[in-house]
């Protein structure tokens, strides 16, 4: 049997970060040092300028799903 194939070029790579911060109000910091943590995937289709980046943030606070189109730089 024959199976059509379609090969798209398409670069992909994976990203990760982490984040650290204190929020003042009226020149206190009550809630201390807040910390993140996260990762995800990027796409980039071949002779494009953009990159789609799809991840997810994780703090103490809450989780957040997020997809960008933007840039590589």
């Amino acid at each position: 049997m024959w199976r059509p194939r379609v090969v798209v070029p398409l670069g992909i790579g994976v990203f990760g970060f982490a984040d650290a911060g204190r929020v003042y109000v009226d020149g206190s910091s009550p809630g201390g040092w807040h910390t993140s943590l996260g990762g995800g995937l990027w796409f980039q289709p071949v002779r494009q300028p953009y990159i789609v980046r799809a991840g997810i943030g994780i703090s103490d606070e809450s989780t957040k799903l997020f997809v960008m189109l933007g840039l590589p730089y």
